[in-house]
């Protein structure tokens, strides 16, 4: 039987790996798409929202994909940002009118995006999805890879790993791993209220890291990403305090009700040390999770998608030095993970010197409007960006 040949291998059909697949199909490559599940449908059938932020760049990705269309049935638009440290004293605020934008960004429910995704894959994809299984072992040689399936092998150009911080397959290519504990835990909860529509709250206080993210005009999710030890204040056997939850996030919503806890989990991480070798290149969570302070996981991978398209143009460049496009995609990784590692260094530390470092940068950026442009060019993915309505 011949063995079947392919430009790209992707190992992950989740919110990567599946748009991944479809950029590069539709730009006229032969794509092999490996889930290791049978992709049922996620939606969740207790009516939870599981809050997804794109930003404005994202929307632009997707919308060249044309994917923005049906995404945009689902999201809620986002105008407002307001980033508070400590006190209403030291505040940012930042408004799309500010970039002649209609919106700074969206919220999505994660679950109907990959949705969205399965059935664009099930109407436009042209390469070939293979469900329930799994790469066993890759062999590298010259010009390809031999990728061992649970009953067959194929031959690939190369393969992008995307299928999850506990991939086997990222030890292909990084060996060493930054384990990350940011001795935090995360919450999320859904609930109803009246708030300023399209307005979404980050703030910081001793606890740790709150934001009110509204995904339709009177419902919004509320995410605790707590401190280990100040659980047993908003917590009781992982049910919230009514009161304690509504005393804290009062200034942004009222009349709440239908607190309901969604999920939970330790923020523990990774980050590996290399990204691509020999024709294997990371993406998504296998590349590195980024703590979700300024939601930046995804957009980021959207980005390498974007980078990623427009090295690979056109089809017949398939042997194009790879190294321009890998050095992009580290160049906006390391900035990225800086910009993160920065905001939790001085904003999430009850240090007297990062506290009085935080309210100086708070009052510098408020008032200087081209630190606060590029802050904001930061956030909604368009520094050195040529963009578009």
């Amino acid at each position: 039987m011949k063995t079947e040949s392919y430009d790209f291998t992707i190992s992950g059909a989740g919110l990567v790996g599946s748009i991944l697949a479809l950029a590069l199909d539709k730009i006229g490559y032969r794509v092999c798409l490996i889930e290791k599940s049978n992709l049922k449908n996620n939606a969740d059938k207790f009516g939870n929202f599981y809050p997804l932020s794109l930003n404005y760049r994202s929307k632009i990705i997707l919308d060249d994909l044309g994917l923005w269309d049906m995404i945009h049935e689902i999201s809620y638009p986002i105008d407002k940002l307001t980033i508070l440290y400590r006190n209403n004293l030291s505040k940012i605020r930042f408004t799309s009118k500010e970039f002649d934008l209609d919106n700074l960004g969206y919220v999505v429910d994660r679950l109907k995006l990959l949705e969205i995704y399965k059935k664009s894959l099930d109407k436009q994809f042209t390469g070939v999805l293979k469900l329930n299984t799994e790469i066993r072992s890759v062999e590298r040689h010259d010009d390809n890879l031999t990728l061992k399936l649970n009953s067959q092998d194929l031959n690939s150009k190369y393969l992008v790993v995307s299928d999850g911080i506990d991939s086997n397959l990222s030890k292909l290519v990084s060996h060493n791993a930054q384990k990350i504990n940011y001795n935090q835990i995360s919450f999320m909860m859904n609930c109803k209220g009246s708030f300023k529509e399209n307005h979404a709250i980050q703030f910081f206080n001793k606890s740790g890291i709150f934001a009110f993210i509204p995904y339709t005009n009177s419902s919004a999710s509320l995410i605790l990403t707590l401190n280990k030890g100040q659980e047993s204040k908003y917590f009781i056997d992982n049910e919230p305090i009514y009161n304690q939850i509504a005393d804290t996030f009062s200034q942004y919503i009222t009349d709440i009700e239908g607190i309901k806890s969604v999920t939970s989990y330790d923020l523990s991480t990774h980050r590996m040390d290399t990204i691509y070798s020999d024709r294997i290149m990371l993406f998504g969570n296998s590349l590195q999770l980024i703590h979700p302070v300024g939601a930046q996981g995804y957009n980021f991978s959207l980005r390498c998608i974007e980078y990623m398209v427009d090295h690979f143009r056109d089809s017949d460049e398939i042997n194009l030095d790879i190294n321009s496009f890998i050095q992009t995609v580290r160049r906006d990784r390391t900035k990225t993970i800086s910009n993160v590692d920065i905001a939790l260094k001085f904003l999430n530390n009850d240090h007297v010197l990062s506290s009085l470092i935080s309210k100086v940068a708070f009052n510098l950026i408020k008032n200087n409007s081209s630190l606060k442009t590029t802050l904001l060019e930061n956030v909604i993915g368009l520094n050195n960006y040529a963009f578009r309505k």
